[in-house]
């Protein structure tokens, strides 16, 4: 059951990651609250990713599409810091994208740090994490696994922005014409300048530490060597 497991909890995951731009989200709050719909989110989206991992295990091995040899997974080993960074920065700079970001807009729509080089530094963190993967575990199962956690991160971005515009109006229109989904699109065309104030010593210390805990314990949490050729 390994490759339709597989195949069904990315469904599944992409599914509930499109959830939140559609009533669904609206009734569940209106019954259980924010909270309450925060982390039964949270929940199901943990429970769908273990499920991915344990399937994508049981999958493998399976015949390579590509060869990536030992040169190349370093190269990608090193680039990973950079999706590490985003997701650090992201979850401990202010985030206007977050529940209650709304104040944060009224008061300011210029953005800040990592928010000046994207407005979704989590998402793209995620998906530039889950592209490098790709290359380096170039067969079927690793396609299915990685091209969805890709897809659920660029669709859940632009649906984010959707609703986004739906709740807070005005203010996330101004947000919107000062930022860029895609990294340094709006500094490179003049619509915001680049913010460095978020790269401090301990964010940066936070991303080296987790990127080498991944990295040393890649074999034990997925049972497969990071530099393994």
């Amino acid at each position: 059951m390994g490759m339709t497991g597989l195949i069904i909890a990315s469904l599944a995951f992409m599914l509930i990651h499109a959830a939140p731009a559609s009533g669904i989200r609206a009734w569940l709050v209106a019954r259980i609250g924010e909270r309450g719909y925060l982390a039964a989110f949270s929940v199901l989206s943990l429970a769908l990713l273990v499920w991915m991992a344990r399937a994508y295990g049981a999958a493998l091995p399976a015949a390579p599409l590509w060869i990536a040899g030992l040169p190349l997974r370093v190269v990608i080993a090193v680039l990973t810091l950079v999706p590490f960074w985003l997701v650090v920065a992201a979850n401990t700079e202010r985030n206007p994208a977050a529940v209650g970001g709304g104040a944060i807009l009224e008061k300011s729509a210029a953005p800040r740090g990592v928010f000046t080089v994207t407005r979704h530094p989590l998402m793209v963190g995620i998906a530039g994490w889950a592209a490098l993967h790709l290359f380096a575990n170039a067969d079927f199962p690793s396609l299915i696994l990685f091209a969805s956690l890709i897809a659920t991160a660029l669709v859940g971005a632009w649906l984010q922005d959707r609703r986004k515009e739906r709740e807070i109006g005005v203010a996330w229109r101004r947000y919107l014409a000062q930022t860029s989904f895609m990294p340094f699109g709006a500094i490179r065309q003049g619509r915001t300048r680049l913010d460095t104030s978020d790269v401090t010593w301990w964010r940066i210390a936070i991303a080296l530490g987790l990127w080498l805990i991944f990295l040393i314990g890649h074999g034990e949490i997925f049972g497969v060597p990071a530099l393994a050729l």
